[in-house]
């Protein structure tokens, strides 16, 4: 394992250090947190009732990308690009639904799309010195937690409302859950800005665990767990367990520690969370259990607000089910929503909750096991020709970030995916090169 005082930013496997200008080291520091902000709160540009572009901000965005990364971008980043969406026109046309091909190649598009924001972030990573991501990375989960006490305390709570129905009232569905908000924490819980609480979580999650990732020190491990067990408190949600097992699974895949040393970190994260447990936060803790044991408890007839476990957990596996049965191959066609709306059957009247809110549900529903695998097979390719070493690691983070979130055609799905994987990169490089 790594040691605070010896770890070498200088060290080889950077790209950054054949860009030593401050100055466009601030712009492209700049251009990462603007690029991770836009896709987090993923504001649309509707006229009327119609959605012509959504996250707006990021598609703004993607001019300033290439200019920073046009000398980077290969041919191979390319082809990824174009093998992908060769992928998703299968879908579309081997899938029931052609009613529906407007909706379905708006899902293509915008898909391919996120993607291509995905790989230039990813290059944009690559660029900046590391200790210059590691700083904006640490400002950036630090400042999360501080605008959420803020949040909680009423500072900026009016500005933060007034910003959500401005960008979303007439689009997205806003959380207002505020009676269910303190009976699991006893206060209105942040929104920070976006749509529902959910989305808070997920930045915060993708946000210290890039920053842990990208230098695993002892110092590092212990701010991650504090910092998470501090975000279980505000949120008292099963949501940030997630940051739990991501925060293990970097320990468990961290190059620069033997297997002896693995072992007494992981046990030594698992010791700290249940001290945590026992005398921090038994009623967190207990309102997280009570929300888990909940899962499956509603019916699937008619809800008009099901709980977010069973639209994480139980919705979208009961549709993959469905659909697998139906249509094993290529699912129901990138973009088909309105295709399960209309022909899947188990949950009756609560067809608008059709697919819930898994990523990883949703991949096999909308790409089939075929799908599923050519697209697997070339994000695999993509991530190695990017510097990744540790396939595996990556794989279990977009799997574990996929429990959070639905919508894998969507700019903040691959938006929040696209920070790990570019520092996974950025890790992975150097410690291949500074062993060569």
């Amino acid at each position: 394992m790594a040691h605070d005082r010896g770890a070498d930013w200088n060290g080889p496997g950077y790209r950054s250090l054949e860009h030593p200008v401050v100055g466009l080291q601030w712009f492209r520091a700049t251009l990462l947190i603007l690029v991770m902000i836009s896709t987090y709160l993923n504001v649309p540009l509707v006229s009327g009732d119609r959605l012509l572009v959504p996250s707006y901000p990021t598609v703004a965005l993607l001019p300033l990308l290439f200019l920073a990364i046009r000398k980077d971008l290969t041919a191979t980043d390319i082809v990824f690009l174009l093998k992908i969406t060769f992928v998703l026109l299968l879908t579309i046309a081997l899938s029931p639904g052609y009613d529906h091909l407007n909706e379905k190649f708006l899902s293509l598009i915008q898909c391919c799309l996120a993607l291509t924001v995905t790989v230039m972030t990813v290059l944009l990573m690559q660029q900046l010195r590391p200790e210059m991501l590691e700083g904006a990375l640490l400002v950036l989960w630090v400042l999360i937690i501080v605008g959420c006490l803020l949040e909680i305390a009423g500072v900026t709570r009016e500005i933060s409302d007034a910003f959500r129905t401005w960008a979303y009232e007439e689009t997205y569905h806003l959380y207002a859950g505020f009676d269910r908000d303190l009976r699991l924490v006893g206060w209105e819980r942040p929104k920070l800005f976006s749509t529902e609480p959910s989305h808070v979580s997920t930045i915060f999650i993708v946000a210290v665990n890039s920053w842990l990732m990208l230098r695993v020190t002892k110092t590092k491990i212990f701010a991650t767990l504090a910092a998470t067990a501090t975000m279980l408190i505000i949120m008292g949600s099963p949501m940030i367990v997630v940051s739990a097992a991501i925060t293990l699974a970097i320990l468990v895949w961290n190059r620069g520690a033997g297997v002896a040393s693995k072992a007494a970190m992981v046990i030594a994260a698992l010791l700290v969370g249940l001290v945590f447990v026992v005398f921090f936060a038994e009623e967190t803790t207990s309102n997280v259990t009570t929300r888990i044991e909940s899962i499956g408890d509603e019916t699937l007839e008619e809800n008009p607000e099901p709980s977010s476990e069973n639209l994480r957990v139980v919705y979208p596996f009961l549709t993959l089910y469905e659909v697998w049965e139906r249509w094993p191959v290529f699912g129901a066609g990138i973009g088909g929503k309105e295709v399960l709306m209309e022909r899947i059957i188990f949950q009756g009247l609560n067809a608008k909750f059709v697919g819930g809110t898994n990523g990883l549900a949703q991949a096999g529903i909308y790409l089939g096991l075929v799908g599923v695998a050519l697209f697997t097979w070339f994000l695999i390719k993509q991530a190695s020709h990017s510097g990744v070493a540790r396939i595996g690691l990556l794989l279990v983070i977009i799997a574990l970030l996929a429990q959070l979130q639905g919508g894998i055609d969507s700019f903040r799905f691959w938006g929040f995916i696209a920070p790990m994987w570019g520092v996974l990169a950025v890790a992975d490089t150097r410690a291949i090169e500074s062993t060569s």
